[in-house]
């Protein structure tokens, strides 16, 4: 497991619920783990009740299956899942573009602006594995943007499965939808900056955008069979 330093104000428990979260997350634990919380709380050491209390948090994200007397796991991948979580970002994400194109200020797009310089600065430096962090970044700017921050934040738990389906594409070295997925990130700041055209479909171009990496999941789930449920 990786293991970073605690943030400021982080009580023991978000520390450990972050830190097992993204271990998860990026498939660094892959699924089927068993969850030891002895040594989880050595290795970030805290107690055992803060660790304890993050796999209860991550049960109901539907990233830890837990059987009563038996060993806890890091749950396998389910496809009703991914396509949920395609389904809720295809009937959120257009709303909230929408939303934020009538709130957004001069805070945030300039937010959006330095985010997308990360983008181009991951790009031309092939330092590829970090896109998909920014990439959720700059939805997460998005989101606050058109004041919905808790929105954004059922869409992470919701969508986790999602996630790291889309991990999964970038442990498989699938790096060819990442120039499309960044020129369609400056055609959305500019959406967000200057409108749209009156026949424009913003539903269309999200729902679009959203399905970019779609194609590779067929290759995935053969390659990583053992990774997913029900298969």
């Amino acid at each position: 497991m990786n293991v970073g330093a605690r943030r400021d104000g982080e009580s023991h428990a978000e520390y450990a619920y972050r830190i097992m979260r993204t271990n998860i997350l990026d498939l660094t634990m892959k699924p089927g783990t068993v969850i030891n919380e002895g040594d989880i709380a050595e290795q970030l050491a805290v107690s055992r009740t803060p660790v304890h209390e993050a796999v209860l948090k991550l049960k109901e994200e539907f990233l830890i299956h837990i059987r009563p007397r038996k060993e806890s796991k890091v749950s396998y991948i389910d496809i009703d899942m991914v396509n949920e979580g395609f389904f809720i970002r295809r009937n959120l994400e257009p709303a909230a573009m929408k939303a934020a194109m009538k709130h957004i200020g001069p805070e945030y797009r300039k937010k959006l602006m330095e985010n997308l310089r990360t983008q181009k600065e991951i790009i031309e430096t092939g330092r590829l594995e970090e896109f998909l962090t920014c990439d959720d970044e700059f939805h997460e700017i998005i989101y606050i943007a058109a004041n919905k921050p808790l929105t954004f934040s059922v869409v992470q738990r919701m969508g986790s499965h999602l996630t790291r389906m889309r991990y999964l594409i970038q442990i498989f070295n699938c790096y060819d939808f990442i120039p499309v997925s960044f020129r369609e990130h400056e055609q959305m700041y500019e959406m967000l900056t200057f409108g749209t055209a009156s026949d424009f479909s913003i539903d269309d171009y999200v729902i679009q955008h959203i399905k970019g990496f779609q194609d590779y999941l067929p290759k995935i789930v053969n390659e990583y069979r053992d990774y997913f449920k029900y298969l």
